[in-house]
Formats: C-alpha cells, sequence, structure tokens
C-alpha cells in the first residue's frame, strides 16, 4: 500500500519533539492540580474539564484546522500545485481530515485518558450522566464521534469556500467556529444532564436513546466525510455522478420516517400513518432543495455547463453536470405527488379545520416558488454585492422576525400569509403564497430575457463611424 504523502506532509507540518513532550506534561499537571484542590468530588470536576478539553481541542480547534488548512493552502498559492500532484481524491481526503488534525488528536488523547480515569474510580457511579449511560467506553466513543463529526464539517465547509474561487474569509472561518460551538455546546449540555432510560421507537424498533444517537452520529459521520470526497474529487476535476446525493437523499427520508411511524402513532389509523409519513419525506426533501439551490447558485458555471452539454448532445458529461438541486426539487415533487394521489385514491373525507394534504403541498410548493424568485432575483439582477447572505437575511425576515412580530401583537390572522397553513381549506391556503410567487417570477423572467436578449444580439457599432 501506498503511503498518503498528504497525511505524511501534514504530520511534519503538525508534529514535534517539543510538542509531543510538552502537551501531556501541561494537561496531566493541570489535571493533578485540579483533583487535589478541588472537594470531595474531585473526580467529577475532572470528568467535566477533561470532556470540555478535549472537545474544545478535538472538535473546537480541530474543526477549524480542518478547514483553514485548506484556505491557507489556497492563499499561499500552494494548493493548484497539490491539485496537479498524482494524489487521489480519497488519500487526499483522508490525509487533509486526520492530518490537518493529528496534534489536536494528540492532545485529545490526553483528555480522553484523564476522562476514562476519572469515570472509572468507585466513586464515579454517583455521575448519572447520559453519557455514561452505556459505560465509560461508550462515553468515550461518543466524545470521539463528535469530534470527527464537527472534524468533517469543518472540512466540507473548506472545500465549499475554496470552491467560491475566493482567498481566507474570516467570515468563512468565523461561521465555522459559531455552528461548531453550537453543536458541542448541545452534545456537551444534553449528555451531561440526568440519565434516561427512555426508549423510542425507530420503524417498530425499540432503541435506547442513548445507542441510537450514538449510531446515528456515526452514520451521520460517514455521510459528511462522502460530501468531502464528493466536494474533493470536484476539486480535482474529477465528475460525480447523481447516484450519491439521491442515495442521501433517500437515506435521510428513510430515517426521518422512521420515527413517524414509531410507537408513539400506533393508536392511529393507516390514513394518518400513510400521510404523515409522506409529509415527512416531502418537507424533509423541499428543504434539501432551498438549501441546494442556495449553495449552487454561487457557481452558476454548472447549469450553463449542464446545457452546453446537452445542446451537443453530450449526454454523459451532462449526467456528471445535471444541477443537484433540480433533483432534490423532483425528488419532492415526486413525494408531494405521492401524497395526493394516495390521498384522492383513498376516498378520506377530511373534517373541517384538520390536516388537508392538497392545502399543505400546494401552499409548501408555492412558497418554494416565491422563494427561489428571491433567490434568483438576489445573483442575477447584478444590483445586490452578497447575494447569499442578503438571500439568508430575507429568510430570516419571513420566516422569522415577521412571525415572530405577528405572534407578539396579536396579529394572528395574517399569520399563514408568510407561513404554509395545512390546516385551512386548499384555496385559503395557496392563494396567499401563489399572489406572492407571480410578480416575482415575472420581474425574473424579464431579468433572464433581457440576458438572452443581450447575448444573442448581434454587437452594435456606437463609435459613429469610421
Amino acid at each position: 500500500m501506498r503511503p498518503n504523502a498528504e497525511f505524511i506532509k501534514n504530520i511534519w507540518l503538525e508534529i514535534s519533539l517539543h510538542r509531543l513532550i510538552a502537551a501531556p506534561w501541561i494537561m496531566g499537571i493541570s489535571f493533578y492540580l485540579l483533583w487535589n484542590f478541588s472537594d470531595e468530588d474531585g473526580y467529577k470536576v475532572v470528568a467535566i474539564s477533561s470532556m470540555w478539553v478535549f472537545w474544545i481541542l478535538a472538535a473546537f480547534w480541530g474543526s477549524h484546522r480542518a478547514a483553514s488548512s485548506l484556505l491557507v493552502e489556497r492563499n499561499e498559492g500552494t494548493w493548484l500545485i497539490q491539485k496537479m500532484t498524482s494524489i487521489d481524491a480519497w488519500p487526499m481526503t483522508w490525509g487533509k481530515l486526520f492530518g490537518s488534525t493529528i496534534f489536536a488528536w494528540y492532545c485529545g488523547f490526553w483528555s480522553l485518558l484523564v476522562f476514562f480515569l476519572a469515570v472509572s474510580v468507585p466513586e464515579a457511579d454517583q455521575l448519572d450522566w447520559k453519557l455514561l449511560s452505556g459505560g465509560p467506553f461508550f462515553g468515550i466513543l461518543y466524545l470521539t464521534v463528535v469530534a470527527l463529526f464537527c472534524q468533517a464539517f469543518g472540512l466540507l465547509a473548506g472545500l465549499s469556500l475554496i470552491s467560491k474561487e475566493k482567498v481566507f474569509s474570516r467570515g468563512g472561518a468565523g461561521a465555522v467556529l459559531i455552528v461548531t460551538f453550537l453543536l458541542v455546546s448541545y452534545f456537551g449540555a444534553y449528555f451531561t444532564s440526568r440519565m434516561s432510560t427512555d426508549q423510542f421507537s425507530w420503524f417498530g424498533f425499540e432503541f435506547e436513546h442513548f445507542s441510537f444517537i450514538l449510531g446515528s452520529l456515526y452514520v451521520f459521520f460517514a455521510w459528511m466525510l462522502t460530501g468531502a470526497y464528493m466536494l474533493m474529487r470536484k476539486e480535482l476535476q474529477i465528475s460525480n455522478r447523481p447516484m450519491v446525493g439521491l442515495g442521501f437523499l433517500i437515506f435521510v427520508n428513510l430515517y426521518i420516517l422512521g420515527f413517524a411511524v414509531g410507537a408513539e402513532n400506533v393508536g392511529k389509523t393507516f390514513y394518518d400513518l400513510m400521510v404523515l409519513s409522506l409529509s415527512h419525506a416531502f418537507g424533509t426533501t423541499i428543504f434539501l432543495s432551498y438549501f441546494l439551490f442556495l449553495l449552487e447558485q454561487e457557481n452558476p458555471n454548472g447549469l450553463i455547463s449542464f446545457f452546453h452539454h446537452v445542446k451537443s448532445k453530450n449526454w454523459r458529461r451532462a449526467q456528471y453536470d445535471f444541477p443537484r438541486w433540480i433533483i432534490t426539487a423532483i425528488f419532492a415533487l415526486g413525494m408531494g405527488s405521492l401524497l395526493l394521489v394516495y390521498h384522492y385514491s383513498s376516498e378520506y373525507e377530511i373534517p373541517s379545520g384538520e390536516f388537508h394534504p392538497l392545502s399543505f403541498t400546494g401552499a409548501v410548493v408555492c412558497f418554494m416558488l416565491r422563494d427561489t424568485a428571491l433567490i434568483l432575483w438576489f445573483f442575477h439582477s447584478g444590483k445586490i454585492r452578497k447575494p447569499g447572505p442578503t438571500a439568508m437575511f430575507y429568510f430570516f425576515i419571513l420566516y422569522g422576525l415577521i412571525p415572530f412580530l405577528m405572534n407578539a401583537t396579536g396579529v394572528d390572522g395574517l399569520y399563514y400569509v408568510v407561513y404554509p397553513n395545512p390546516w385551512a381549506p386548499p384555496l385559503e391556503a395557496i392563494l396567499p403564497a401563489l399572489l406572492q410567487a407571480l410578480p416575482l417570477w415575472v420581474l425574473v423572467a424579464t431579468i433572464f430575457r433581457n440576458k438572452w436578449l443581450a447575448a444573442v444580439s448581434p454587437a452594435t457599432d456606437r463609435g459613429g463611424g469610421v
């Protein structure tokens, strides 16, 4: 097996004899002083401290290292040289992920060792954390996968940022740190809460809460790493088939559907379960369509390349450049159509004021059309300097601030002008969103019509002659 040159390079950059010696000594002395200067619950103080030190080093700092190593290389001009080497996409991916974070893992190893010793003492039996519901070994597995998940997210974010042909941005790196901080804070605060023996059902199978979350995190880490690998292939000018994205769509929908048909819904009718399952699948896929559509607008060359291959009847290349958001949107519309077909074929009469599938799907599709028109206008009107952040700001206003103000002022009658209303009659639910979408699409159509005319019109001489 060939050694991974990228991984070895990062080891030489990150590891030195001074670091190898200093890290365990500094951490060991710090934890020893914590243990001795604490009261009778010194083991608890050390356990909490070592856990958070591990997450600060391996998850927080590691995520920043995974992202910034790519961005710094891009700014220094060495990333282009690396892309021209013979290293394949997969060795490059895991070499970047584990090589740039090797020292963070080295420090994290000593924190994990201290954590294991602290929770293994006899007095630690009093700790009733969810983190320790499976024992110290499973607690370490949980700490490790949270760090892996955050680092993979950092690498994925770094690859996304350098794909925009931009230099290192403090805003981009800051966003990675903020998201990582939120992830670590949630996983840390939740799983140091009181231990619970509650079980829940997923597709009718009973699972212990902690074990299910632990397994889910490892599965989502694998998908996160797969996404980074796909982006690395794109950076190395290797085409990606759409099958991986389609597989992720199917997986996410099945994962969420498992909760919809759980034991808590056993008392519901078969019609209720089918409508609930298809509605979850439709809503999840619509959300992913939003995300992919906004992301792919940052690089419109993919859509241009797709139409070029279609025009030249190069179908093999066209499938590689086919926009992923269109696949997701088609999948979402398919789920919505299945929901409507099932509803009307069942001949079920819906009482007034209950969930109506046509109101739900029609309103969501119309709101999606409105938001799609907004995104297209932001990116293609030429009047917005930063269309991505502007779109996110407008969505915060539309879906966050306005509903909050309506709720605070008691204007409940207009609440569903900005939100889908699946409990209203179909016409009442669909019409407000449709009236918002139509004028926006007229505006967008005008913009694209002007661009098309400018592209096909012959150049005119405005110089007034020779």
